[in-house]
């Protein structure tokens, strides 16, 4: 690994295995036993959990394609397979309009490479969201008017009560730690996705307006 040319990819690294400690240090704490306790029977910590990683894997999958293809700017000549000489081939001798029309086409094959990312984002925030209501939709069916003034039954009502408050608080607890973890290697991804295009897009220009000069030139 060149570090000078895999910095953004090393960022991304130290980014996520500072998190990682930082949660393994709190599972052995025993911090997530009362989450794991709380998801049994919903499962919807689970589920957010299980969608986050997806997410975090197919970040890093895109990590490493953006940094691969930020590598390839400072070649001189660059690969037939990489987004530049493509891009560089495919403006040659393009008009303006033309020349347009591509940088859009290159702009979402891009930014739909992250679209399953910024999708999940919301998803983890609505999956919070609906375990936090199924949290008081379970603690408000164990209310039996009947036993609210019954002092033997007293005890297992706030053991149901405490159970119900317990999936809607960690579920939602859970689905914002994933968002922020998410959230922060989203936007590393969705910066140097931008700093890509731009790039790719002015090279592209500036090729073709030395061709348009020089055929200029030659005409005349």
């Amino acid at each position: 690994m060149n570090t000078r040319k895999d910095l953004l990819l090393l960022k991304f690294i130290v980014l996520n295995v500072v998190l990682l400690a930082l949660a393994v240090t709190a599972y052995v704490k025993g911090l997530f036993d009362s989450t794991i306790a709380a998801d049994k029977g919903t499962y919807i910590c689970s589920a957010i959990f299980l969608l986050f990683l997806v997410a975090l894997i197919e970040c890093s999958r895109k990590m490493r394609f953006i940094n691969r293809e930020l590598n390839v700017l400072s070649n001189s000549i660059p690969p037939d397979s990489s987004l530049l000489n493509r891009h560089l081939c495919a403006t040659q001798s393009k008009d303006s309009s033309a020349r347009t029309l591509l940088a859009d086409c290159l702009s979402k094959k891009l930014f739909s490479k992250i679209y399953f990312i910024n999708n999940t984002l919301r998803d983890l925030v609505f999956l919070g969201f609906m375990g936090t209501i199924t949290g008081f939709i379970i603690s408000l069916t164990q209310i039996d008017p009947n036993s609210i003034t019954d002092v033997s039954k007293v005890s297992s009502l706030v053991t149901a009560l405490m159970h119900g408050f317990g999936v809607a608080l960690y579920t939602t607890l859970v689905g914002g730690v994933c968002f922020l973890w998410l959230v922060l290697s989203y936007r590393m991804i969705y910066k140097s996705t931008v700093a890509l295009y731009v790039e790719i897009v002015e090279r592209g220009e500036s090729l073709a307006q030395e061709v348009e000069t020089k055929l200029k030139g030659g005409s005349q």
